[in-house]
């Protein structure tokens, strides 16, 4: 079971990748708008979370799947071609995987146990950190307002995910303040702390994929 659920995972750290190689090639070509870059980079984030797509001929992994993999169909969607994107087929079948040699089988399922120990090991750590960041911020916090000063912080930052503080460093000059407040407003209004929460948990599933 766990050598199934690795396989299906490289398989969509693939296909994100080729995603985004595609997108940083894209920048290089013209100049586009940075909200369209970031709305751009949502499809590698699903990619990497999802394991399944919508077959269509206008989809963007035709450009791949036609020479660099074979999707595999789904059972049970009526109406719909649902797929798995299969970029490594080392299997002959599939749901359950049976590998294409002995050795295949025996190299995913060591290769399973790796990635689970080092997917943990980087919770783990994600975890510790902010944990002992959480204490240390706390124990320095001031209120100030509609903001908090911290002499740990070195430049502005919004802190915790349902209830967002602003913290600001106690020299920055007051001229400055106004616009550093509505800046980080911005990042609390598009609960950027929760998206990076999705992300750093998407890297430590990813944690092999450079």
């Amino acid at each position: 079971m766990l050598s199934e659920v690795f396989y299906w995972i490289l398989n969509m750290s693939i296909t994100a990748s080729l995603i985004g190689l595609a997108l940083l090639l894209l920048r290089r070509v013209g100049k586009i708008p940075r909200f369209v870059i970031y709305l751009l980079w949502n499809p590698v984030l699903i990619r990497l979370l999802l394991p399944i797509g919508i077959s269509s001929r206008y989809s963007f992994m035709n450009l791949f799947s036609r020479t660099l993999a074979k999707p595999v169909a789904l059972e049970g969607f009526s109406g719909t071609d649902v797929t798995m994107t299969n970029y490594v087929r080392a299997a002959e079948e599939y749901f359950p995987i049976n590998y294409r040699t002995a050795l295949l089988e025996q190299i995913f399922r060591v290769s399973s146990i790796i990635w689970l120990v080092g997917m943990i090991t980087a919770a783990v750590i994600l975890v510790l950190s902010y944990t002992a960041a959480n204490k240390e911020v706390k124990r320095t916090l001031k209120p100030a307002g509609g903001y908090f000063l911290s002499s740990l912080a070195t430049t502005p930052f919004v802190y915790g995910i349902f209830r967002p503080k602003i913290i600001l460093p106690p020299d920055l000059e007051q001229d400055h303040a106004r616009y550093v407040l509505a800046h980080e407003k911005i990042h609390i209004r598009r609960r950027d702390n929760l998206w990076r929460i999705v992300a750093l948990s998407t890297a430590c599933i990813h944690w092999f994929n450079p």
